[in-house]
C-alpha cells in the first residue's frame, strides 16, 4: 500500500478472515475515539480499582494492563459509569494511553458532562504529556479562561507542568 498523505492516517487494512481482527493496528481518527459499544469484561474489576478512597490509591498503568482491554474499559466507564467520580477517574487514567488524546480531548469539550468528569479529562490530558501533544495542550490551555473555576484551576496546574506552555500562560496573563 502506498504511504498516506502527509497528515493523514492509513486506511485501515482488510479483516483477516481467519481471526476477524485488522491485518495491521492503524487506526482512523473515529476509531481512536470511540467507546466500546457493549460493555468490556474487565469494566467492573477496573472499577472497583478507581473507587479508591485515596488518589494516590488509583490503578497504575501496569496494574490496568493485568486486565483485558484496559483501554476500553475506561473509555466505556469514562461515558457510561452512573458516578461521575468514576468517569473522572476513568479519564484521568486514560492519559496512560496515548490512543486516547482525541477521545480526552472530545469529553473536555463537551458540555453535557459535569465539571468533575471534564476536569478528570484535563489529568488525563496531562499524563499524556502535553510536552509533547501540541493538540493536547492546546484543548487544556483553551480551559485556563473557563467560566468554571474548578477547570481553570485545573488546566492552569497541569500547564504549570509544561516548559512549553509558560509563555502561552503569559500571554493569557497580559490579556
Amino acid at each position: 500500500a502506498a504511504p498516506a498523505p502527509e497528515g493523514l492516517l492509513p486506511e485501515a487494512e482488510p479483516a483477516d478472515a481467519q481471526n476477524g481482527e485488522l491485518a495491521s493496528a492503524a487506526k482512523t481518527p473515529k476509531e481512536i475515539a470511540e467507546t466500546p459499544v457493549s460493555k468490556p469484561d474487565s469494566a467492573e474489576s477496573i472499577r472497583s480499582l478507581l473507587q479508591a478512597r485515596h488518589v494516590q490509591d488509583l490503578p497504575t498503568r501496569a496494574t490496568l494492563d493485568q486486565h483485558a482491554d484496559a483501554e476500553g474499559a475506561l473509555r466505556w466507564l469514562a461515558v457510561n459509569d452512573d458516578q461521575a467520580i468514576v468517569r473522572s477517574r476513568a479519564l484521568g487514567r486514560l492519559g496512560f494511553y496515548p490512543d486516547s488524546e482525541l477521545f480526552l480531548i472530545e469529553q473536555l469539550a463537551n458540555p453535557t458532562q459535569p465539571e468533575s468528569v471534564r476536569a478528570g479529562a484535563i489529568v488525563g490530558l496531562g499524563h499524556l504529556g502535553l510536552e509533547t501533544h501540541d493538540s493536547a495542550r492546546a484543548a487544556v490551555l483553551e480551559q485556563v479562561s473557563s467560566k468554571s473555576l474548578r477547570l481553570g484551576l485545573e488546566a492552569t496546574g497541569a500547564l504549570q507542568q509544561v516548559s512549553a506552555a509558560a509563555d502561552d500562560l503569559a500571554r493569557l496573563k497580559d490579556n
